[in-house]
């Protein structure tokens, strides 16, 4: 059983569910992991926003303690895709060498 006392971590909802505590739904990870899951903003993803000022959106990628920028968008959906593709692409570093910007 998952105790605040029996854990040295954090609890996280692998699903980003919080009412959903089944026990295949959570696990134990430290707070910097934890908060990598956060999606407490604006467009539901982590490491999206959009720039008023610009009138755009910005998609940045936190890895190793380190924020790398990823590109401007038109739309909402095109910056999460490029979000998730540098995830997918394994935090691989070429995924930023090139600047995705679709303006």
């Amino acid at each position: 059983m998952f105790t605040a006392t029996s854990l040295k971590y954090e609890v996280d909802h692998i699903n980003n569910i919080k009412g959903d505590n089944r026990i295949i739904n959570l696990r134990e990870v430290t707070h910097y992991c934890n908060m990598q899951n956060s999606t407490a903003n604006t467009s539901g993803c982590s490491g999206v926003s959009y720039r008023k000022a610009e009138n755009c959106w910005i998609t940045r990628h936190t890895t190793g303690g380190k924020r790398k920028y990823i590109g401007r968008f038109k739309s909402k959906q095109d910056a999460i895709a490029a979000k998730e593709a540098c995830i997918e692409a394994g935090k691989d570093q070429r995924c930023f060498t090139e600047q995705i910007i679709k303006l």
